[in-house]
């Protein structure tokens, strides 16, 4: 699966961009007296300092905050050495929502600039050659003007609207220091850095796809965008709720395809295929990867979407799961996903867990590898729906509030006949991405 900027592939503010549903986690920041006395004791506890801009990577579900540990491109080493990509903690690990670092809750977005104050692994003293950099105690990182770095490729803008109307988005290629590109997009009645979004890659090969999701929520002038680009890209077909969309790309050194949906599209309920110069395809697997199941109340659907862990694990698969939002209601009314990770290294994981909020509904989820041909589940003898995604074979199944797990059975069908059946249990094959795994 490519990593679309996903803005998850949900939408984020995200999107997927707001995996996209959108809720933004602010950072917390010190007063401006506070900053001077933490950048100050920041910058002479640290091991190292640099300036740096973040580069796309994994996200977290469908929140779309990028995924611990980021990557970010040094332009400038202040103190300490190392390579030009470091790895640097962030607040968001999977299978855990919101884990701040010791610096206060640090997350960044593809296309921020800052400088990073940041304490390196026992033993690396002043360079950052080896294993994810800490932000500090104090002063941890220090948001820097992107313009410092980031410069837009000449007569490259383009803009695009849906043809049912809402909010028309501006779309722009730039270009940094050695080699790295970005695309940025923003509703074009948006200035600053509202609802503005950006994917970037250092040094990107000729089909290395930045792609990203992201909505603005305007009420009736609500709409979603989806930008792709590539150094060769010709063009995108992108399947949708409301069909295919077939997208020119305009521009030379890095091509760039927009196209803008009415309303708040899920990204996981897209498929994007990008075709080459010389005729060559790639696709990101963004709807195949989702797999829906009813509420035992009547009370709408569910939704489960799987991603490869990270970092990587072998047979590590993630999942999030929610209740989709209607295409038109207001995008901040969202909750955020729950989200549990496992191996299928022995064919396949589960859990059995409650989903939070006013529904209080028994979720059984999992991923079933290419040696399961069906997953049932039963309580007290009542069997449910189970949905089971395609790719990535996330699956998922809804049961009555307050439903115990010693009541639930799970059952997964292999190729040679047999059955694995599991009663009471809460979980197996669970994987927990552990702090020191980074």
């Amino acid at each position: 699966m490519n990593r679309a900027s996903y803005c998850p592939a949900v939408a984020r503010k995200h999107t997927l961009t707001a995996l996209v549903a959108a809720i933004a986690v602010a950072a917390l920041l010190p007063s401006a007296a506070q900053a001077a006395t933490c950048t100050q004791s920041g910058a002479s506890r640290a091991d190292v300092v640099f300036d740096g801009i973040v580069l796309s990577g994994p996200r977290l579900g469908v929140t779309g905050d990028l995924l611990s540990p980021a990557r970010m491109q040094v332009v400038r080493y202040v103190k300490g050495h190392g390579p030009r990509i470091v790895r640097v903690a962030t607040s968001f690990r999977q299978g855990e929502m919101g884990t701040a670092v010791a610096g206060g809750t640090f997350t960044p977005e593809p296309g921020e600039a800052y400088q990073i104050f940041g304490q390196t692994p026992r033993g690396a003293g002043s360079s950052t050659a080896r294993g994810v950099l800490e932000p500090g105690v104090c002063g941890s990182f220090r948001a820097l003007s992107p313009g410092r770095y980031l410069h837009t490729i000449a007569h490259t803008t383009t803009r695009a609207r849906s043809t049912q109307g809402g909010a028309e988005w501006v779309a722009q290629p730039l270009s940094g220091p050695d080699g790295l590109l970005c695309v940025r997009f923003q509703p074009a009645n948006r200035s600053g850095g509202v609802d503005r979004q950006a994917e970037c890659a250092s040094a990107p090969g000729p089909r290395r796809l930045l792609v990203g999701i992201a909505a603005t929520s305007q009420g009736p002038s609500t709409t979603t965008a989806v930008v792709v680009a590539a150094r060769t890209l010709r063009g995108v077909s992108i399947q949708s709720p409301d069909g295919t969309q077939r997208v020119k790309a305009l521009g030379r050194r890095l091509p760039m395809a927009v196209a803008v949906f009415r309303g708040f599209v899920d990204p996981t309920q897209l498929e994007i295929r990008a075709t080459f110069a010389g005729g060559r395809t790639s696709a990101v697997q963004l709807a195949s990867r989702r797999a829906d199941a009813p509420d035992p109340g009547g009370q709408g659907t569910w939704a489960v979407f799987g991603q490869d862990a990270y970092p990587h694990a072998a047979g590590g698969i993630c999942n999030s799961w929610w209740q989709p939002l209607p295409r038109f209601r207001d995008i901040p009314g969202a909750a955020l996903p729950d989200e549990a990770c496992g191996t299928i290294r022995s064919g396949f994981w589960f859990v059995v867990a409650s989903a939070p909020g006013t529904t209080g509904r028994t979720i059984v989820t999992g991923a079933a590898g290419p040696r399961v041909t069906a997953v049932t589940v039963n309580a007290k003898g009542t069997p449910y729906p189970v949905g089971l995604a395609r790719s990535g074979r996330a699956f998922l199944s809804v049961l009555p509030a307050r439903t115990s797990a010693q009541d639930v059975t799970v059952s997964f069908r292999l190729r040679d006949g047999t059955a694995r059946t599991y009663t009471a249990r809460s979980s197996f094959g669970v994987l927990h991405i552990r702090r020191d795994a980074l």
